[in-house]
């Protein structure tokens, strides 16, 4: 789950459907929780809309991928506590990568989150795990010198899962 930066939105919209772009152009095309590139992003609320009243506030707003959003998040938590999300925490430092594409969470709110979000489903670890294999290829690739750094970016754009690169090319 990469760390997002929560920075202000001066738009004031009436419908929460309505910061779609906003979310885009913050977050680019990928689900906040398995990190999955998708075109079919649903907006998301971090804290139900339903439990929190708070539907058209941009600090309640990600984006997800509906497998995340709708058949595992729904409106299972109350609020945040006791949760890790990438808009506020370091997600990063809790959750680590592993070649096979499952996830070891380091915390608590880790693992409520992990569960919460369905990060583990085969889905999500099959996903993660290709983009483990492209990325572990193309480092070695980078260190001998048959492809440029350049590369990589296009990869890891094109198939999402940053914690995953990041993971693999850390140093």
């Amino acid at each position: 789950m990469r760390p997002l930066s929560r920075t202000p939105n001066g738009n004031n919209y009436k419908t929460y459907q309505s910061y779609r772009s906003d979310l885009l152009q913050r977050y680019g095309p990928y689900c906040a929780y398995c990190e999955k590139k998708d075109n079919d992003l649903d907006i998301e609320h971090v804290e139900p809309k339903s439990k929190s009243g708070k539907i058209t506030d941009w600090n309640n707003l990600l984006l997800a991928c509906p497998t995340c959003n709708r058949d595992f998040k729904k409106a299972f938590n109350a609020s945040r506590m006791g949760y890790v999300f990438p808009d506020k925490d370091e997600t990063f430092k809790v959750f680590h990568y592993r070649a096979n594409g499952t996830i070891a969470a380091l915390t608590q709110a880790a693992v409520k989150t992990k569960k919460l979000c369905g990060l583990d489903r085969s889905g999500a670890t099959s996903n993660r795990a290709d983009a483990y294999s492209r990325a572990f290829e193309l480092k070695q690739k980078v260190i001998s010198g048959t492809r440029k750094p350049v590369d990589v970016l296009s990869w890891a754009q094109s198939m999402g899962h940053w914690s995953v690169w990041v993971s693999i090319f850390h140093d």
